[in-house]
């Protein structure tokens, strides 16, 4: 969560457009009690920006070792004589007017999100293992920690609804340099599902500025996808190590349009909306070969399998016998599929963290979808 104290109001909405992607909350400085009740039981990362120094500010960042970092919003001669100037957790002053700055904000919470997810994955793990190896003689750990009970204990679950689309997530860290992208969100009556395979740091920070561009500005779908092509260009990242996968619905006729590079599977449990990876570079000349069209229907169910997933299942299934077995399973539900193939990995790894960042994505066409007359 990130709450902001007292931003002035003329950097509000460009701090809304920038953030909207992250969980933010506005707070004025008379109000500060709200943020130590919610704090208290909270798990996300707890990032304060703040526009103006009180007593009350000061007190609320010193005895709260909850907060993670606190940052000051404005020019730095207004916080020279801020107290608390030597805390480890404090990122100094912050100007408004280095666009920077914005797209740094969203990428260390990204940052701490994924530590603190680390952080709870090893602190459940240690827990469970002390209270069940003193009750249980003789129960291998692999056996304990590796049930299905447990694991749906430690799991990160994402799930969102929009309309007549509900998308459940299951996203598990990885120790490989670059990232796994995996953004669902809503814009002008449209739904977008997007996801980047990144194998740098550098490209993952620059797609996700894209996307906050794009969520704060009035590009259609194409230019979106041309823009995206541009930054790789510009960056001379190696196209051949980006994947990407783009895919714009209209709700109202259950009709999709968008572009799938690299080694990404969409399933379906109709055969006509099933595509296999496109092995092409993220390059404008290639766009056309990049195009997919689907028709949903109603109680259509889709799996989104990333490349990430791709490479941990290396060595445990072909992807012959992955892609069989998730078409055989699709039917039942993104609860058993997602967790079946969550859990075989994890067998293999025999650890919290896998190789390399992995993300599972189920949708479900609602069967009560209404759908605009033409």
């Amino acid at each position: 969560m990130i709450y902001l104290i007292d931003i002035p109001k003329e950097d509000s909405q460009t701090l809304s457009n920038s953030l909207k992607l992250l969980e933010k909350r506005d707070v004025s400085s008379d109000a500060l009690s709200e943020i130590k009740t919610n704090i208290a039981s909270s798990s996300e990362p707890i990032i304060v920006m703040f526009g103006s120094v009180t007593e009350n500010l000061i007190t609320l960042l010193k005895n709260n070792s909850r907060i993670d970092l606190f940052l000051a919003w404005g020019s730095g001669k207004d916080f020279e004589e801020f107290s608390l100037k030597s805390d480890h957790r404090y990122l100094g002053a912050w100007l408004p007017e280095n666009a920077n700055h914005y797209h740094q904000i969203f990428g260390i919470y990204r940052f701490l999100k994924n530590q603190k997810l680390k952080e709870s994955f090893f602190s459940n793990k240690i827990e469970s293992l002390s209270s069940e190896l003193k009750s249980v003689v003789g129960l291998l750990e692999k056996e304990v920690y590796f049930s299905r009970d447990r694991y749906k204990q430690v799991r990160k679950k994402l799930e969102k609804s929009i309309g007549n689309l509900k998308f459940s997530s299951i996203y598990k860290v990885g120790l490989n340099s670059g990232s796994e992208i995996n953004e669902i969100f809503e814009k002008n009556g449209k739904t977008y599902w997007t996801s980047f395979s990144t194998s740098t740091y550098s490209a993952s920070a620059d797609f996700i500025r894209e996307l906050e561009q794009f969520l704060g500005n009035d590009e259609n779908f194409d230019q979106f996808t041309e823009r995206v092509i541009d930054i790789v260009e510009k960056n001379h990242f190696d196209s051949s190590n980006l994947k990407t996968f783009l895919l714009e619905i209209d709700q109202g006729r259950l009709r999709a349009k968008g572009f799938l590079w690299g080694d990404y599977y969409l399933l379906s449990n109709e055969k006509k909306n099933i595509h296999f990876p496109k092995m092409i570079p993220l390059e404008k000349e290639f766009i056309d070969q990049a195009r997919v069209s689907l028709q949903l229907e109603r109680e259509e169910k889709l799996l989104l399998i990333s490349p990430g997933v791709l490479k941990n299942f290396d060595h445990v299934r072909d992807q012959d016998s992955l892609v069989k077995f998730c078409l055989s399973h699709i039917e039942k539900g993104q609860e058993d599929l997602l967790d079946e193939l969550m859990i075989e990995l994890k067998m293999k790894y025999n650890d919290d963290f896998f190789e390399n960042d992995s993300f599972l994505t189920y949708m479900e066409v609602s069967p009560n979808a209404i759908l605009a007359v033409d």
